[in-house]
């Protein structure tokens, strides 16, 4: 069996934490699996998890890897190359790609392009639970529409994302969560919680892209000032970098107005960044899979975002007052003394815990559909 996965990033840790899933469930379930990947993806990291390359490159509108499908494919091995018409099964794991925030543009060279080649040629597809939207712009509902529509099964993560969909035209929409909570976490060996901290604070260099440049800025801001606030309780804070090195420089421009520096960590390894999280008391994360390995372990969050998708992420656990305004320091502040409250954080971890044990449930309920629809 050889599956595509498609939209995972390597070193954004959340996305790889996707492929980990996607990786686990089709070996558990069908044992010896091939796994292909679009040429976007460098080599070292599609090595770590032995994922064959897609013969597969789009210069100027023109899709030259069709041509590939006429090489000898003993020829191809060597170089580690699937052709697409080889493939089975796609298993679309983006995330969140496909939004007027993205164009038609994306979503038409990553799957509407293809999926209705892929469908005479007899492969299964699959979209994973992603968030979805909005579709303001009618080119790309339209596509939209049109390509889950041809889908084996496609899930919404989240209730505004399956809203965003119906709103295109799409019925009987299935909705599931992420699907990483199956993944388990693994400690590093050279990670201690005495010389981190019990506070895990996750940046995101996107809140700095997406934002304008007043609204970047007090990002900034607040979050400095927050670490010293944390400090201030006795809390003891540690940066953990959650997207390869993209977010290290918004961790070196916060460090260095601290008096003290606080303590970064980075693994290659999503599996221990799972872990480190795991061993922290609160998360505070403006990285969506960061809130996501907070949650689905039982650990309180506090959440900065700039998509629909952080809000309802919390809403699935019952924290949804746990979005914090990242314009407002007095909002961080308050957040972080409802969980300063000893009574009060037990209360709220206890919620996540029962939370996360349904959530859990839905994901394997979800995988056993996705299972029945393409074999």
């Amino acid at each position: 069996m050889l599956v595509e996965i498609k939209g995972i990033g390597i070193p954004n840790k959340g996305a790889e934490l996707m492929l980990v899933a996607v990786v686990e469930e089709f070996t558990r379930r069908y044992g010896e699996v091939d796994f292909v990947v679009d040429p976007n993806t460098d080599f070292l990291g599609r090595s770590r998890y032995q994922l064959y390359q897609k013969g597969w490159m789009n210069i100027k509108g023109l899709q030259i890897g069709y041509l590939i499908d006429f090489m000898p494919n003993k020829l191809l091995s060597r170089f580690g190359i699937k052709k697409d018409k080889d493939i089975d099964i796609v298993v679309d794991a983006s995330g969140f790609c496909y939004s007027d925030s993205f164009g038609p543009k994306n979503a038409y060279e990553q799957v509407s392009r293809y999926i209705s080649r892929w469908k005479r040629q007899g492969k299964k597809v699959a979209f994973l639970p992603q968030a979805y939207g909005p579709f303001e712009n009618p080119k790309l509902a339209s596509m939209m529409r049109s390509t889950l529509e041809k889908a084996d099964i496609f899930f919404a993560r989240d209730e505004q994302s399956k809203k965003y969909l119906e709103k295109i035209g799409l019925k009987d929409v299935a909705q599931s969560p992420d699907f990483t909570c199956l993944v388990e976490g693994v400690i590093p060996n050279d990670f201690s919680t005495e010389d981190a901290g019990d506070v895990c604070v996750i940046l995101n260099n996107r809140m700095i892209e997406k934002l304008s440049v007043a609204d970047g800025k007090s990002y900034i801001e607040n979050m400095t000032k927050m670490i010293s606030l944390l400090r201030s309780y006795n809390m003891r804070p540690f940066f953990l970098l959650h997207d390869g090195l993209d977010d290290k420089p918004l961790t070196e421009s916060i460090n260095n107005n601290l008096e003290e520096p606080l303590k970064t960590y980075y693994y290659e390894d999503p599996k221990e960044i799972k872990g480190v999280i795991s061993t922290a008391s609160i998360v505070i994360s403006s990285r969506f899979h960061g809130l996501v390995s907070a949650l689905t372990q039982g650990i309180p969050v506090i959440a900065t975002g700039w998509s629909h998708k952080y809000q309802m992420l919390l809403d699935d656990y019952n924290v949804g007052d746990f979005l914090a305004d990242h314009m407002d320091y007095s909002d961080l502040v308050k957040k972080i003394e409802l969980l300063k409250d000893e009574d009060k954080y037990t209360l709220i971890k206890n919620g996540i815990v029962q939370e996360k044990k349904r959530q859990i449930q839905k994901t394997k309920d979800m995988w056993n559909l996705v299972f029945k629809h393409i074999q």
